[in-house]
């Protein structure tokens, strides 16, 4: 058994790097969650009820769909009502492979990491700088007297697929020769590439033509092979959300809701002409531009065009763009 099979195996959550969270109580209004996740720049919040247990968590799917499209009232509406509630969580100590795991089998982007333990309010509050202010923070955060003695965070699936996707450029150096020998510390110095990715993967100038340099160049040209038009559904031009840049809020999010979608492409109208077939793209609205510049705002979704509230002139790619390098763009 190799020891570079025995890192991966053993490789943890908590090697993830998840992402430190501090959850909001379940009675928190829409409005004031939209305010925190614009404040943080979050597209996920943890839920817990009044005794610091996690009870839900709340994304920018759940307030588009569950809030704007069914024309709730974000002032007055509790997060406990929309939320996804009873999410599947893990430990820290759970191992990498089956959190990610349970992500795609559960098709869900977000995962909580709950750890046992005793938190200091006021530590919390120093690590939270974006805030505006820590009454916010206590307004939003538990109606309890005691802060909940419990740690949380959440773990990103794409972040995990952008941070790996980084690793394997580092250690699968394109610019190595191409020339096989066979030397003994090969494996060792690849397994030194990941687990410290800031050294260069050649420790030694024999290794850079080992059979490993080889194996990996080789997996790195299947990773690059797939492009845009490999995996997307064949009906994707027609099943992708399009609007006019002057529809509203509430059009765009209906419009996510029914193709399941989380953004539509907003076009330039032009007169006497169909949509699309000889529009120019204009812009793109997400779920996150809707609480960030919508509900956060305190807009009114069905006053508010998204030529007002989208990102105008996306970057765009073609079909023939691999995988990687569009996700690569995105990042």
């Amino acid at each position: 058994m190799n020891p570079l099979d025995t890192s991966i195996r053993i490789a943890t959550v908590d090697s993830l790097a998840p992402s430190a969270a501090l959850p909001l109580n379940e009675n928190v209004n829409v409005l004031q969650a939209a305010s925190y996740m614009a404040a943080k720049r979050q597209d996920a919040v943890l839920v817990v009820d009044n005794d610091g247990e996690l009870t839900g968590i709340l994304t920018d799917k759940d307030l588009a769909y569950r809030v704007i499209a069914s024309r709730l009232n974000p002032k007055t509406t509790p997060i406990v009502a929309v939320m996804t509630k009873n999410p599947v969580s893990v430990g820290p100590d759970t191992t990498a492979s089956d959190a990610l795991n349970k992500m795609v089998a559960g098709h869900f982007r977000h995962l909580p990491v709950v750890d046992d333990g005793i938190n200091d309010l006021d530590d919390q509050l120093t690590n939270l700088e974006s805030l505006r202010s820590a009454d916010i923070l206590r307004s939003v955060c538990t109606d309890s007297g005691d802060f909940p003695t419990t740690t949380f965070a959440i773990l990103d699936i794409t972040k995990c697929l952008y941070e790996a996707l980084e690793k394997l450029e580092r250690a699968f150096d394109p610019h190595l020769p191409a020339d096989i020998i066979n030397h003994p510390n090969a494996l060792d110095s690849f397994q030194l590439s990941i687990q410290q990715p800031d050294k260069h993967i050649i420790t030694d100038p024999d290794l850079e033509t080992t059979p490993l340099i080889q194996f990996t160049r080789n997996i790195q040209t299947q990773l690059a092979c797939p492009t845009l038009e490999s995996v997307l559904p064949k009906d994707a031009p027609s099943s992708t959300p399009m609007l006019s840049k002057n529809c509203s809020v509430l059009d765009a999010v209906v419009k996510m809701q029914q193709t399941h979608e989380t953004a539509v492409l907003a076009f330039e109208p032009l007169p006497n002409q169909p949509m699309v077939a000889s529009s120019l793209l204009a812009g793109i609205f997400t779920t996150k531009d809707l609480v960030l510049r919508v509900l956060a705002a305190g807009l009114n979704p069905e006053k508010t065009a998204i030529s007002r509230v989208m990102t105008p002139h996306p970057d765009c790619v073609g079909l023939d763009t691999t995988v990687i390098d569009a996700l690569r763009k995105m990042y």
